[in-house]
């Protein structure tokens, strides 16, 4: 499963009603999506986008400056707001999918050259996934 998740929509909000916030909606269809029984096992592959916007955003706007984030604690600070997000993730995964992998990554879609570096690794460890599910040991 890949799972996409804008880092600046901690500001934004839902289209269709304009009160949710995108980045909890984010987590709530993440949540969804995890439970669902047809994908199984499938290896979690996620990826935290925008990261450049974000970046920049983060230095004019506080993660805590939005309700839902009011716990935050990490000021403007890049790596502590994205490390933030990634535990957010990862307490849902792991309380709907214990014991099993989840692989973020932080990524700028715009930076092919990292974004094709970081593909790659998902496919491997698709790959290897699938094949251990088959008995194939490498």
């Amino acid at each position: 499963m890949i799972f996409i998740a804008s880092l600046t929509d901690y500001m934004k909000v839902a289209a269709e009603d304009e009160t949710t916030n995108r980045m909890v909606e984010a987590f709530k269809v993440f949540e969804d999506v995890a439970k669902d029984k047809n994908l199984g096992h499938v290896p979690v592959q996620l990826f935290l986008n925008k990261s450049d916007l974000f970046a920049d955003l983060i230095t004019k706007y506080d993660l805590n400056c939005v309700p839902e984030f009011s716990d935050y604690k990490g000021g403007a600070d890049f790596d502590a707001a994205v490390k933030y997000f990634q535990e957010k993730f990862t307490e849902i995964h792991e309380r709907v999918r214990p014991g099993e992998h989840m692989s973020p990554h932080v990524t700028c879609a715009t930076d092919s050259e990292k974004f094709q570096v970081i593909i790659g690794n998902c496919e491997k460890a698709i790959l290897m996934k699938n094949l251990e599910a088959a008995g194939v040991g490498l």
